[in-house]
C-alpha cells in the first residue's frame, strides 16, 4: 500500500484552528466500510478505503484535501487495524481510532476521539477526487445556515455528466432525482442526544414498515408519489432530531 500520499508526501498540518467567533469544526474521515459483490471477490482488502488508485490508497487520496482544508481544526480516521499505519505515516497530525461493524457507531467513536469538536464533518474514505475547495465551501454555506445537521445532496444529471456510467442510489424528490454527497456537518450537541435514536433509524434501514412508522406515512407518501420538497424532508428529520436540518 503506498504511505505518504501522493509522490510520498505527506499531507500538510491542520491550521492551528477556527478564526475567531467560528465553531471548532474537527473532520472525521470514516474508513470502516467493507467491499461487497464481485470487488471483494477479486481484492486483496476487506475495506474500500485501502483500494489503490495507481499506487495510492482511496483512504490517502480521501485524508488528504480534508489535510488541506482550511475550515477544519483536526481529523479523526476511524478505520480498520489496516489503516492507522497509513494515517501515521501519510497525516501524523491526524488521529486514528479503531473502528467497529457500526457506521454509527464509527461516527459516534470518532466524535468521541475529539472532545474539542462542537461539530464535525463527517466523510466516508472513498471520495478520491475531493477538493479542499469543496470541503471548505460546503463547511462555509452549513455554518451560514445556523443548521446543527446539514446533509451534501447532488444531482443526478450533474453526477452522471462529471462521472459517466456511474452507479448511485438516487432518490426523486419535488425539485429533482439526487444522490447523497458522502458529506454532512452536524454538531455534537445534536448527535449525543440523539444517539440512541441515530442509532435506531440505523438499524431500521433493513426493516422498511418500522422505518416508514418511525418518518411518517404522510412523509412516506409524499416521497413514493414525487412530492416530497426538500424543506419538507428537512423538517421532519429535524423535528425527529429536535435540531434545525437542512440539505
Amino acid at each position: 500500500m503506498g504511505f505518504g500520499g501522493e509522490g510520498g508526501k505527506a499531507c500538510p498540518e491542520l491550521p492551528a484552528g477556527p478564526p475567531r467567533n467560528e465553531p471548532t469544526v474537527v473532520g472525521i474521515l470514516l474508513a470502516g466500510g467493507e467491499l461487497k459483490g464481485p470487488l471483494a471477490e477479486m481484492t486483496p482488502t476487506r475495506f474500500k478505503a485501502c483500494l489503490q488508485i495507481a499506487g495510492v490508497s482511496l483512504l490517502e487520496r480521501t485524508l488528504r484535501p480534508l489535510c488541506e482544508a482550511q475550515s477544519l481544526s483536526s481529523i479523526v480516521v476511524v478505520g480498520p487495524r489496516e489503516t492507522e499505519q497509513v494515517v501515521a505515516v501519510s497525516a501524523p497530525h491526524a488521529r486514528w481510532t479503531e473502528s467497529g461493524d457500526s457506521l454509527v457507531g464509527n461516527l459516534l467513536q470518532g466524535l468521541a476521539e475529539a472532545p474539542e469538536a462542537e461539530y464535525v464533518l463527517a466523510v466516508s474514505a472513498d471520495l478520491p477526487l475531493l477538493d479542499p475547495k469543496d470541503v471548505d465551501a460546503f463547511v462555509g454555506q452549513a455554518r451560514t445556515l445556523g443548521a446543527e445537521f446539514v446533509y451534501s445532496m447532488v444531482e443526478r444529471r450533474v453526477c452522471e455528466a462529471a462521472f459517466p456510467g456511474t452507479k448511485r442510489t438516487c432518490v426523486t424528490i419535488r425539485e429533482g432525482t439526487f444522490t447523497g454527497g458522502n458529506v454532512m456537518l452536524l454538531s455534537r450537541a445534536m448527535a449525543q442526544r440523539n444517539a440512541a435514536l441515530i442509532r435506531e433509524a440505523f438499524e431500521l434501514r433493513k426493516k422498511p414498515f418500522r422505518l416508514c412508522g418511525m418518518l411518517g406515512w404522510t412523509f412516506v407518501l409524499r416521497l413514493l408519489c414525487h412530492r416530497l420538497a426538500a424543506d419538507q424532508a428537512a423538517l421532519r428529520v429535524g423535528e425527529l432530531l429536535n435540531c434545525r436540518a437542512t440539505g
